[in-house]
């Protein structure tokens, strides 16, 4: 879908060493098939891979692709705390893209303009969840914009699964 790519060209930086967001859904790589926007702080693991990697006109995001890049660049080859947390999540059978308050160059807000083209762009939206205090201020300045409930989490390497499960449900 050369819309999303279009879409996204105007935002994210051609090469992108960060991870504006994460599409996770086996299905489809577009934004806009997924029902959940998981927003949090910043990301705990670094790669030097160009985002436009993993990204197509005619796929969208490459989740496989990127999880096993994700993986090799960890210390120890393991998911973090939250990663694991993540996949619990997606465990339950939900699709979601998932983004951060940060882009990781340590400036607060930067991804701004990403989550702001997600939320105008994700018809299927049923929920927002944000986990972590500096992720929850910074989603608040999105409530005007926001069509659906916003759940609020600690966050999410400090939540248990039975929590992580009836978190949104």
């Amino acid at each position: 879908m050369t819309g999303w790519t279009s879409l996204l060209k105007e935002v994210i930086p051609s090469p992108c060493y960060y991870r504006p967001f994460v599409c996770r859904n086996p299905k489809n790589g577009f934004p806009d098939s997924h029902d959940v926007l998981i927003v949090g702080e910043a990301r705990a693991t670094n790669f030097h891979k160009d985002w436009w990697d993993f990204w197509t006109p005619e796929l969208g995001f490459d989740y496989s692709r990127f999880h096993i890049e994700y993986l090799n660049a960890r210390p120890d080859g393991k998911p973090s705390k939250t990663r694991r947390a993540l996949d619990h999540f997606y465990s339950n059978g939900v699709a979601a893209v998932e983004t951060n308050a940060s882009n990781g160059d340590g400036v607060w807000d930067s991804n701004a303009n990403v989550v702001k083209i997600l939320l105008e762009n994700m018809p299927n939206l049923k929920a927002v969840v944000v986990h972590g205090r500096t992720a929850q201020d910074f989603i608040t300045r999105f409530q005007v914009i926001i069509p659906v409930k916003v759940y609020k989490t600690r966050h999410l390497r400090f939540v248990s699964y039975d929590k992580i499960n009836n978190l949104w449900c």
